[in-house]
């Protein structure tokens, strides 16, 4: 799957095995059971590591891998991990 704009344009060329829309500048993107993000202008900025990988908000995402859960900005670099209760 990939990337298409309103005019019918090809935007980002079939690659993945699964696409999210696009929220906060960022989709998800899905290969072999992995989760990581692309930008608009096409660029995989977080490749396919994670187990999960909730949509960008204000900037950030929860992801969680084989180490838990995490929060990453759109370079992929982890701010931090949520507490435990």
């Amino acid at each position: 799957m990939g990337f298409i704009d309103r005019t019918g344009t090809v935007m980002i060329a079939p690659q993945f095995e699964v696409v999210s829309s696009f929220r906060g500048g960022m989709a998800g993107i899905g290969s072999g059971r992995k989760i990581g993000y692309v930008n608009s202008a096409g660029e995989i900025v977080v490749p396919p590591s994670f187990e999960y990988g909730s949509e960008f908000t204000n900037g950030v995402a929860l992801v969680s891998d084989s180490m838990g859960y995490k929060i990453i900005d759109s370079s992929g670099r982890m701010l931090c991990r949520p507490e435990e209760k």
